[in-house]
Parts: structure tokens; C-alpha cells; sequence
């Protein structure tokens, strides 16, 4: 049983608990997302009947937003900083579906006004406001169902939020297909499906935080803003004592950089793309640290594992330097 219900896969999750293990609650949230269409024009009906093809995307990473060719007409996609979450409380409706919410048009000025310098007849555009899934980090719920396995369901899946199809979809489609096929994972490695930490409130949260970067300019320090009570390492506290500043990788805290007294280590500061940030300074420090003398890296996330049966514990000591204790689960 493969779970692709969009925005409802939550409740749909729901149903299964009957049947097996209760499933643990999907990390992801409903965020209000506006789009504006724009009626057909003349000028690209007359375009695109002489040249067979549609006008090429454009997207404005600074403004945050997509225009593409929607039939003969125009479709603006911003991506919002201030759209906000629905049915956060247990309100989502029996049914949904050919239903929107009100347009929010304070919301879309900004991305409007941009989009019609370059594109005009955008000031006739009417505006869609309907329901749309998003994961804190932006990639796709794959893979074994969480909550399934022993005691549960094993034949449970997730296959949500693909994000912009034309980009993503056809690629997650195949790796899941080949993953059902086989025992394990796939030949090449799945996009995270982890993330189950979270509280339906900061689902919301997260939520938005997942939206808001999608088409921001990339740089080698930018990282999704850590979320309180995530999962954290043995040695977490010790990091924070030499000044490890936290990021959200995989649904865990890292440490990104790690800052000196005195370093401005707020949003501002630490998200840019120009090179002056504060994690420059130390960036430098590390490599010449690494090339006169070495360096430790915090890999526990990296060695985690879900083992049941009296000789888990063997099993797992045989691999680790360590001693390896049983616990009741």
C-alpha cells in the first residue's frame, strides 16, 4: 500500500493504526500557496502555434518566484515568505478537493509588481489560493512507512511532496519503484525520508522554513535553521561548549562552523552568499589545520541502527570498537 495522498497523507497514515503499529506522525505541513494565472494572450497563442514550443521558465531567485507558460495564458508561482499554515489544529476537512480559500493579495504584492515590469499583462491575472504539502527541508517523503516494520505493517509506503514534478518527480518515481522491487535499499542512495521528530507544531514551523528557501541562491554555508528537540549526538554539549553553531541535516542537529566569542552569529551574518561571513575566518583556520596536523570529525549520526533479537548486541559489537550493551526497547 503505497501513500500518495498529498496534503491528506497524514489521515490517511491515521487509518492504518487499526492494523498494526500506530504510525508515527508525518513531518510535514499544509501551507497556503497562492499562484495567479493570467487568461489566455494573443501574443503567445499566435508564438506558440508558430514555433511549436512553450516560452521558457523564468525564475527570479531575489524576488522569489517562477513565470511560466500556462496553455496561452501565464502563471506566476511565488514562493512565499509569509504564507501560512491551515488545519494545524485537527481541522482539515472530510473533503477538499475543487475547493480554495480566499486570495490573500497583500501577501503577492511584492512578487506581482516585480513580475509585471517584465511581464504586463500580468495585472489581469486572477489568483488561486488551495492547500499544498511541504516538508521542512523540501525533499520528498519516500520509502518504508515510519511506525511500520516489527509489530506493524511492513508493507506500508510513503511516496509525498515531490515538489516541482518537472524537476524531481520522475526521478523519485523510479527510485521508489526499484525500491519496492528489492529487499533494502535501492542501488543508489534515497532521498531522507527521516525528520519524525517533530511536534505538529513545529511541523508548521518547519513547514515554512522548507517553503521559504526553494529558489534562493546557494552557497556552501546555508543550511535549514535548526529546529528545538531534534535528535543530538553524545557529544552535543561538549560541541556547544567549543562554540559549535547547530544546523538541520537529515532531521538531527551538526555543527556547521563553530564560532569565537565575540562572532555575530545571528540569521543576518551567517546566511549570505558574499564571503565575509563569520565562518570564514574559521573556515580558513580549519583547512590550514587539516593540512599541517588533523582534525576530528563528529560522525555519530552516521552510526545509528535499528536492531531487534537476542543477539543484536553481538552483532552490533562485532562492528564497533566499542562495547555494545542490549536494552529494552
Amino acid at each position: 500500500m503505497v501513500n500518495a495522498a498529498g496534503y491528506y497523507a497524514a489521515r490517511v497514515a491515521e487509518w492504518f493504526a487499526p492494523h498494526g503499529r500506530p504510525p508515527l506522525p508525518l513531518l510535514m505541513a499544509v501551507m497556503s500557496h497562492q499562484y495567479p494565472l493570467v487568461e489566455p494572450i494573443a501574443e503567445i497563442a499566435a508564438r506558440t502555434a508558430e514555433h511549436g514550443q512553450k516560452l521558457p521558465m523564468i525564475r527570479d531567485p531575489d524576488v522569489s518566484y517562477h513565470l511560466r507558460q500556462e496553455k496561452t495564458g501565464l502563471n506566476l508561482g511565488p514562493y512565499e515568505r509569509t504564507c501560512p499554515s491551515e488545519w494545524t489544529a485537527g481541522d482539515m476537512p472530510d473533503d477538499f478537493s475543487f475547493h480554495l480559500w480566499r486570495d490573500d493579495l497583500d501577501r503577492l504584492e511584492d512578487y506581482i509588481a516585480d513580475a509585471m515590469e517584465r511581464m504586463p499583462p500580468l495585472a489581469t491575472a486572477g489568483v488561486i489560493n488551495g492547500p499544498i504539502p511541504q516538508t521542512p527541508d523540501g525533499l520528498p517523503l519516500i520509502g518504508p512507512m515510519p511506525g511500520g516494520g516489527a509489530g506493524g505493517l511492513r508493507r506500508q509506503r510513503l511516496h509525498l511532496r515531490h515538489r516541482a514534478d518537472r524537476r524531481r518527480g520522475q526521478g523519485v518515481g523510479r527510485l521508489d519503484d526499484k525500491w519496492r522491487d528489492r529487499v533494502g535499499l535501492p542501488e543508489r542512495g534515497p532521498l531522507p525520508r527521516r525528520r519524525l521528530w517533530l511536534l505538529p507544531h513545529q511541523r508548521a514551523r518547519e513547514g515554512r522554513r522548507g517553503l521559504r528557501p526553494r529558489i534562493r541562491d546557494a552557497f556552501p554555508a546555508r543550511v535549514l535553521a535548526r529546529g528545538g528537540g531534534a535528535p543530538v549526538s553524545p557529544l552535543h554539549d561538549r560541541l556547544l561548549e567549543q562554540g559549535a553553531v547547530m544546523g538541520s541535516y537529515g532531521g538531527g542537529e551538526r555543527a556547521t562552523w563553530f564560532a569565537k566569542p565575540g562572532d555575530d552569529t545571528g540569521f543576518d551574518a551567517t546566511q549570505t552568499g558574499a564571503q565575509n561571513g563569520p565562518w570564514h575566518t574559521w573556515g580558513a583556520e580549519e583547512v590550514a589545520a587539516m593540512q599541517t596536523a588533523c582534525g576530528v570529525l563528529d560522525l555519530s549520526g552516521f552510526a545509528r541502527f535499528d536492531l531487534s533479537g537476542p543477539d543484536a548486541a553481538t552483532w552490533l559489537g562485532g562492528g564497533s570498537p566499542g562495547a555494545c550493551r542490549a536494552w529494552a526497547a
